[in-house]
């Protein structure tokens, strides 16, 4: 009898110190994750990128870390060789990280080991099963991979219970039918100016319905009609946002947005429709609008409300109330009759100059409107309104041209940086065959006038097209011209060779003319290629040079670069430059 209760208290101690007690309840849960749903019912073969099969879910129930030792993954239905290769990713938000590395299934089961996973107290980890299916696998076989039961797990404290399990997701197999269907086009295409302290573009969209979606890309071009290069591009199902935020650009352009679609077998959808965007900086931004009339266009002496000019002004960041808006211009005064200037449409202020159309002398163009204090027109914020300049033109005008700008104007509430002034509107030419009095001895001014011109007799500047080629009298060096406005520009060709990469450029089209002509242009030295929004600064050196990337609005701005001093080139011409620092 004592043997037996020595044996029994033996035992007792036994099970209290050397057999280990499991806890109570589940310490880890294995489920199917709820974001599995997007995994599709049918799978091609062969396929030799690795697509996703299951995504399971690891569930902590504890107090303390649970560290995964291996798992096995466990195939349903066909057999190994359907499949070439099986992996696990840790999802970690949209991204994922491989843990462990590619394994083949063995008797069903694919084991991937020294993982040391992992898991925080009460929380829990997503993991993606992924698989490449090989041209074995059979047509209309399904095949699916998962998590079975907690004895495919093995974590580094035993004592812990696994209970649950994330069956396979049975999959058809589908060989030889190509999918040549694309997706449909991405909709709902918004573009828009980012929120106030943002230099960027959005753009969004709504994805296409398609089960097979694999990508999304954003496509931006400096032309419109044309696709231009990728700007934003998101993989399916991994990224899910339907947002591009585009930062690479130049302030004031403005760009060409379009969205596209491609599945799983590389169908690409057609285009969306194509939505322009623009950058304006904080502040009051005066551009010349599209309806505005082209160059060339003419009106006759004796019109009335004849439009010279349409101005868009856009308030960013705040609202603007404009006040005392002075138009100035090239051109002879004597020619208008009236100026009027409307705002959204509506007239807002005229002026009558008909005291001035018979003056014996030419007459600048100088008119102030809104000069009334209770004058004034107010822009909400991030909005932008239309101000058009008509005029009655004289009937006694002069044949001629008139350009107008903005030349200054003041805002009664706050002031703001204002972008824009002095940008011209296109040259209006007027027609007409008035003659004036024999007593009136002062001639009109030529019709081009050009404001550059230098007080030297000897320098005659003559008249040089836009897009010429000029070059001084015993010189070397050929520039090419542009106008902007009143601003004269010419760009330094760095050499033969670019010369001729431009084919519409002839070496019996360069004029020869006096130095003081060349000095009369302003030396432009800022390229961007054609289709490449970047701006680079250029450094020639005889035959080579090199060239700086500008990198940012803000940089542009802060070196007292000008807009307008751009010259857009091929990408010939921009790579004779060797690439240098970067301007910041």
């Amino acid at each position: 009898m004592k043997l037996k209760i020595i044996y029994l208290v033996i035992f007792v101690i036994f099970c209290v110190f050397i057999v280990p007690v499991r806890a109570s309840g589940a310490s880890l849960t294995i489920s199917k994750d709820s974001s599995a749903s997007y995994i599709g019912s049918s799978v091609t073969a062969p396929l030799s990128s690795m697509v996703d099969f299951n995504v399971v879910k690891l569930t902590n129930n504890s107090s303390h870390t649970i560290t995964v030792y291996s798992i096995k993954v466990t195939r349903s239905g066909g057999t190994d060789d359907y499949f070439a290769s099986v992996a696990i990713f840790k999802l970690q938000g949209a991204s994922r990280t491989q843990i462990g590395s590619n394994q083949n299934l063995n008797s069903g089961i694919a084991y991937f080991g020294d993982l040391y996973l992992n898991i925080d107290p009460v929380s829990s980890v997503s993991l993606v099963i992924v698989a490449s299916v090989s041209n074995m696998a059979v047509n209309g076989q399904q095949i699916g991979l998962g998590i079975n039961s907690g004895d495919n797990l093995l974590l580094t404290d035993s004592v812990l219970t696994i209970d649950g399990s994330a069956d396979a997701i049975m999959r058809t197999v589908v060989k030889n039918v190509a999918d040549t269907t694309p997706p449909a086009a991405p909709g709902n295409i918004s573009v828009s100016q980012s929120a106030v302290g943002e230099s960027l573009i959005k753009i969004s969209w709504s994805d296409p319905a398609d089960s097979d979606l694999a990508k999304i890309s954003v496509y931006r071009s400096n032309i419109k009609g044309q696709l231009g290069e990728v700007v934003c591009s998101f993989e399916r199902p991994v990224f899910t946002s339907t947002v591009c935020n585009d930062k690479n650009f130049i302030v004031g352009n403005t760009y060409y947005y379009t969205v596209k679609a491609a599945d799983t077998a590389g169908n690409i959808s057609v285009d969306s429709t194509q939505y322009s965007g623009i950058f304006y900086p904080k502040g009051l931004n005066i551009m010349l609008d599209s309806s505005s009339p082209a160059a060339n266009s003419s009106v006759a002496a004796s019109s009335t409300n004849a439009t010279l000019a349409v101005f868009k002004f856009f308030a960013s960041g705040s609202a603007i109330d404009v006040a005392k808006l002075k138009i100035a211009g090239i051109g002879d005064g004597r020619n208008i009759f009236s100026l009027k200037l409307y705002v959204g449409g509506v007239l807002k202020d005229t002026i009558d100059n008909s005291a001035n159309i018979l003056a014996s002398a030419s007459q600048p163009i100088d008119f102030s409107f809104l000069t009334n204090q209770e004058s004034k027109f107010s822009i909400p914020a991030d909005s932008g309104v239309l101000v058009l300049i008509s005029a009655d033109i004289s009937s006694t005008a002069l044949a001629g041209t008139i350009k107008l700008a903005v030349a200054s104007l003041t805002q009664p509430i706050t002031a703001v940086t204002v972008y824009g002034l002095n940008i011209y509107a296109n040259p209006i030419t007027i027609t007409s065959t008035y003659v004036p009095p024999p007593n009136n001895q002062t001639a009109p001014p030529p019709a081009n006038q050009n404001t550059n011109t230098q007080n030297n007799s000897s320098c005659n500047l003559g008249s040089i097209p836009e897009g010429a080629t000029i070059r001084a009298r015993g010189d070397i060096d050929v520039y090419i011209i542009k106008y902007v406005g009143s601003k004269k520009f010419k760009r330094l060709i760095l050499s033969p060779s670019v010369f001729n990469n431009y084919g519409h450029l002839k070496w019996s089209d360069i004029k020869d003319v006096e130095q003081c002509v060349v000095d009369s242009f302003t030396t432009s030295e800022l390229v961007r290629a054609v289709g490449d929004p970047k701006v680079y600064k250029l450094y020639p050196s005889g035959d080579t040079g090199e060239k700086k990337w500008v990198t940012t609005a803000d940089a542009f701005l802060r070196m007292g670069f000008d807009w307008d001093a751009i010259y857009e080139i091929n990408q010939f011409d921009r790579d004779s430059y060797i690439l240098g620092s970067q301007m910041n």
